[in-house]
């Protein structure tokens, strides 16, 4: 059908109507179609408008949902399991302590602990290791009687394993728990027993179970919480809620974030808060009755002058007469007169009594000094090892000291012990405590020598014997020894500075003695046929290193960072250098000791020195 056709039988068509043409048709058509569309879009717009209603409806309850959404607090609750699980405390992976009934992660001084807590037939107990670490290292493992050793200043405490029993000396002692036991290879102590003789509260907690251990005491001011004000573990409300109101738990302001408080509870629980939602504040102080020991100690009211006397075989006990006469200020001497033979309590003496009593008769003090130097013996050596960690050994070493110290009247010991090894050292300081409980009995001295602090030497264990003993002397010389890869001073200033600061990081300035080398080194470097360089050194008294140093004829020359002169130069191919000692240089290392006023000096050794050394030292240790 034509278009014509089409628009003829359309319904308004009227017969009368002028027939249209084939031409016309576009014109008509073009005329008529914008009617029906007009109609068209009324109906289009109606059906937008509805959409549009639909959709800002719709977009209207997603705006509403997020903004429900938004505003609307997370009421999980989270338990303190799960919180502490979740920061790490309770490890779930980590093998349970099958030994003990229950264990305790342990918050020590608001801190997580690596530490934990044992408990035992309703007894809480430590790991000795903790104990060590964090409260008091003085529990001694016998390992050869598998026991536990507690030394105070004047008893020796002994703790069998698995027993309510113990002894103080010969006296026997109960508790009503077991007081130490020895499991699968780990020794536990009770903590209550512990708590006896370390400076330390604790607490236990439950759900989950937690010990807080504090060995800091004083006020907190803690925040009450308002009536349902919310603890949460983030600044958002869509963070778990920890606590509503005070719910038993204590807790600080910390810091702020925003319109947030930051809290923690001394059991080391971190929340926020809303800042509006805390109340008015309070203070918890805490405090501890703990006594601790006094290791009493004898304090000169003089500043200690020491000199060592090297004694060989018992003819060097002659020389003391003149030697003495030499001096100006001695107050003390210290003759090398014992060395250690064997790793059960023997030793070699060169013991004299008309030299001890000639010692007295002038007015001074003897210290008899005991090395160790025969261990390392190639010959007889012996095993230091063996001697310090042996109780039967020790205490056989004790008894035959203090024999000599009866039976010859001495005013106190010296202990050179200079092979200790590390794996000896805490064996050396329990002889060292046993030793001052005998030594205070009997009213002498016990002083002891040591290196230069330095991390090799640690094992020493110079704060421990600060507090059981009465001097720590500082070797403050061996700066470069025979062996050293490089030449240099025996005792330079800086070297000499160090040791004694070094030293009172851990030992009171009282106690405190700086040894002074009345000795030097000369070193001799040349190139042997086979093109290897050589250093060799030798050492010489204060006279004999400078008429070395003329025979030589080498250049000395004064130098203000070593406070020493130096003597260097080339003789028939060989290079030689010594940093002299002397009076001027023991100048410069008084001052050093009158600076940090500690208790005095020692010299190595008697007959080395130039006269006018002691002069210098009268001046400076007063």
């Amino acid at each position: 059908m034509s278009k014509k056709n089409r628009f003829l039988m359309d319904e308004d068509y009227n017969e009368n109507d002028k027939m249209i043409d084939d031409n016309d048709i576009d014109d008509y058509y073009v005329e008529d179609a914008p009617v029906r569309r007009r109609k068209n879009r009324k109906h289009v717009a109606a059906t937008a408008v509805v959409a549009a209603v639909v959709c800002i409806l719709a977009a209207g309850g997603i705006g509403l949902m997020i903004l429900i959404d938004k505003y609307t607090p997370n009421n999980t609750r989270i338990t303190l399991n799960d919180y502490y699980a979740d920061h790490g405390y309770l490890n779930t992976d980590e093998a349970q302590n099958t030994v003990a009934d229950a264990e305790a992660f342990i918050i020590f001084n608001s801190e997580l602990s690596s530490g934990k807590a044992y408990r035992f037939s309703d007894v809480w107990y430590f790991r000795k290791d903790f104990v060590d670490e964090y409260l008091n290292h003085r529990f001694y493992y016998d390992m050869g009687n598998d026991e536990l050793i507690y030394t105070t200043p004047t008893k020796i405490i002994t703790i069998p394993f698995d027993s309510q029993a113990y002894y103080v000396g010969d006296t026997v002692k109960k508790e009503h728990y077991v007081v130490a036991r020895e499991l699968d290879g780990e020794i536990y102590i009770a903590v209550d027993f512990i708590r006896e003789r370390a400076d330390f509260i604790y607490e236990v907690r439950t759900e989950p179970d937690r010990m807080l251990v504090n060995t800091e005491y004083g006020s907190s001011e803690y925040v009450h919480i308002a009536d349902n004000g919310t603890i949460r573990t983030g600044a958002s409300i869509k963070d778990e809620i920890i606590s509503v109101g005070d719910d038993d738990m204590h807790w600080l302001a910390v810091g702020t974030q925003g319109d947030w408080t930051q809290l923690m509870t001394d059991d080391n629980v971190t929340g926020y808060i809303r800042s509006r939602e805390l109340a008015d504040t309070y203070t918890i102080t805490t405090s501890n009755d703990y006594q601790a020991p006094i290791y009493t100690s004898v304090s000169k009211k003089y500043k200690i002058n020491m000199v060592w006397h090297a004694v060989y075989d018992m003819f060097d006990n002659d020389d003391i007469y003149a030697l003495l006469d030499n001096t100006q200020g001695v107050n003390t001497v210290s003759p090398t007169w014992y060395q250690l033979s064997d790793s059960v309590g023997n030793f070699n003496s060169f013991a004299q009594q008309e030299y001890v009593d000639y010692i007295h008769e002038t007015g001074r003090e003897i210290w008899p000094l005991w090395s160790d130097f025969t261990s390392v013996s190639t010959e007889n050596g012996w095993s230091e090892y063996e001697l310090f960690s042996v109780t039967e050994n020790r205490r056989a070493l004790i008894d035959a000291m203090m024999h000599e110290v009866e039976a010859y009247g001495y005013d106190g010991i010296n202990i050179d012990f200079e092979k200790v090894n590390s794996e000896t050292g805490i064996h050396f300081v329990q002889f060292l405590r046993e030793l001052s409980i005998e030594c205070r009995k009997a009213g002498v001295v016990l002083s002891v020598d040591n290196y230069v602090p330095m991390p090799h030497s640690a094992h020493y264990d110079r704060a421990e014997q600060g507090a059981v003993v009465d001097y720590v002397i500082v070797m403050g010389y061996d700066e470069h020894y025979n062996g050293s890869e490089e030449a240099g001073s025996v005792a330079s200033l800086d070297f000499v500075r160090n040791g004694i600061v070094n030293t009172l990081d851990s030992v009171p300035a009282q106690k405190v003695i700086n040894a002074l080398p009345f000795y030097t080194r000369m070193w001799d470097e040349y190139t042997d046929e086979n093109g290897n360089h050589v250093m060799t050194s030798k050492a010489y008294t204060m006279k004999g290193s400078y008429d070395r140093v003329e025979e030589l004829g080498i250049a000395i020359n004064w130098s203000d960072t070593m406070g020493q002169y130096v003597a260097e130069g080339d003789v028939e191919g060989h290079h030689y250098s010594v940093w002299l000692e002397d009076a001027d240089s023991i100048r410069e290392k008084m001052k050093i000791v009158a600076e940090y006023n500690i208790a005095g000096v020692s010299g190595w050794s008697l007959g080395s020195e130039l006269p006018e050394v002691w002069e210098v030292i009268a001046e400076y240790n007063k």
